[in-house]
C-alpha cells in the first residue's frame, strides 16, 4: 500500500507586517546606512512571506509613504504613526472591510535571517490555537503573533513583551527554527543574523561593509 499523502492547506492567513518612518527604524543599530538597513530587512522578510505556502496576502502598515516603494506591490496601510499595536490594529481592521476574517500573522519587519521553512512550520502549528506567539531569542521581546480569526488578533509589542503575551493567556511557540527568533536591533544582533545566514538584501549590503567576511547567502 502507498503512504499517504500529507494534507495540504490552501493559504489561509493574511500577513501584517508594521515598519516605523524610515528615517526612524532602527535607531539602535550603529551602522551609518540605518534606514538602508531598514529596508534591506524589510525586503528579505516581505520576500520570504510572499514565498510561504501558508500565506494568502500580505499588508504592510506604516506611517511613511515612502515604504511603498519597497512593498513589492503588497497592500500598503496608511496609519498615522502612534504605535506598532495601533499600527496592527489599523492593518487588521482593513483586512476586515476588504473580507478577511480568518488566520492573520503579524509579523516584525527585522528578520533578516527568516526562512520559508520555519516560518511555514510555525503557522501549522498555529493553526490549532485561537492565538498565539513567539518570543525573540532573548525570551523577553516578540517576533510574531497570530490569531485563527482576524477579530481576535490583539497585540502587546515592544520591551518586555513575551511576559505581556504570556500573562494574556496566548501559546508561546517556539523550535521551528532561529531565524525566526532572531530580530535585529543591535549590531551584535546582526552579527548573529549573518551567522545563520541573511536574505539577499541584507547580504547586499553586509558584503560592501570593509571586513565583513559574508556566509554564503542562502
Amino acid at each position: 500500500m502507498l503512504p499517504e499523502s500529507p494534507v495540504m492547506t490552501a493559504p489561509s492567513w493574511m500577513a501584517i507586517v508594521p515598519i516605523r518612518r524610515l528615517s526612524e527604524a532602527k535607531s539602535r543599530l550603529a551602522v551609518p546606512n540605518r534606514e538602508g538597513y531598514a529596508i534591506a530587512f524589510l525586503k528579505d522578510v516581505l520576500e520570504v512571506l510572499m514565498s510561504s505556502n501558508e500565506i494568502r496576502s500580505v499588508v504592510v502598515t506604516t506611517p511613511d509613504l515612502a515604504v511603498q516603494r519597497h512593498a513589492f506591490g503588497c497592500a500598503v496601510v496608511l496609519e498615522p504613526g502612534t504605535g506598532i499595536d495601533s499600527a496592527i490594529e489599523c492593518a487588521r481592521n482593513w483586512g476586515r472591510d476588504v473580507g478577511h476574517h480568518g488566520h492573520v500573522l503579524a509579523v516584525l519587519p527585522d528578520l533578516p535571517a527568516l526562512q520559508v521553512s520555519e516560518l511555514d512550520r510555525m503557522l501549522q502549528e498555529a493553526r490549532k490555537h485561537d492565538r498565539s506567539f513567539h518570543p525573540d531569542s532573548q525570551g523577553d521581546g516578540t517576533t510574531c503573533v497570530t490569531a485563527r480569526r482576524a477579530i481576535d488578533l490583539r497585540t502587546k509589542f515592544g520591551p518586555g513583551s513575551a511576559n505581556r503575551h504570556r500573562n494574556s493567556s496566548i501559546t508561546e511557540l517556539g523550535g521551528f527554527g532561529r531565524g525566526l527568533s532572531c530580530d535585529v536591533d543591535t549590531i551584535e544582533d546582526l552579527c548573529k543574523a549573518a551567522s545563520l545566514g541573511v536574505g539577499h538584501h541584507t547580504m547586499s549590503l553586509l558584503s560592501g561593509v570593509h571586513g565583513f567576511d559574508p556566509a554564503s547567502p542562502r
